[in-house]
């Protein structure tokens, strides 16, 4: 939270189904500008409904970091969420961040952060990669979506006997 505050940007980087609920919380938790970035137009309106102020996709973006900083007047994303992990991802997240600001990856694509003062980052550069909370965060959580404030997400069910056609829908990022 300390990272959030009303005048800062966040970016939250792959819009699925974490990474909607990771927007839905930002905005439920802050004042904070939001940016989401996805690769899928439908996502991208999704995470519109769930409170992104801006969304960018990324295959039309050739030079999106340069346009995140200029959209932020230079100072960067106080907060990166990346909800995917790959290099590239990472590299977009490190590369626009703010000076004291923090890189959280959550998404296990399988990339590497790399991060290299006066390169690809500026100082102070926070960088964490996390994949459970603790307890009071999990109850708080749970507390919001029991008061109706986090709402859920579009979801379907499948019966067992179609673990594969699930498996290839995951697989293709559906």
């Amino acid at each position: 939270l300390p990272f959030l505050a009303p005048d800062n940007w966040a970016l939250v980087v792959g819009v699925g189904g974490l990474g909607q609920y990771g927007g839905k919380l930002l905005r439920l938790l802050s004042g904070v500008c939001i940016v989401a970035v996805d690769i899928d137009d439908r996502k991208l309106e999704l995470a519109k409904q769930a409170g992104a102020d801006l969304t960018f996709n990324s295959r039309r973006h050739a030079e999106l970091a340069k346009e995140l900083l200029d959209l932020t007047r230079g100072e960067g994303m106080m907060a990166s969420f990346d909800f995917v992990g790959s290099d590239e991802t990472l590299t977009l997240c490190i590369s626009t961040c703010a000076s004291d600001g923090k890189v959280t990856q959550l998404g296990l694509m399988g990339g590497t952060a790399r991060i290299q003062p006066f390169v690809n980052s500026r100082f102070e550069v926070l960088y964490e990669a996390t994949l459970w909370g603790n307890i009071q965060e999990l109850r708080e959580v749970v507390a919001l979506a029991e008061s109706g404030r986090l709402s859920l997400i579009p979801m379907e069910f499948f019966p067992l006997e179609q673990i594969n056609e699930v498996y290839r829908k995951l697989k293709a990022g559906e």
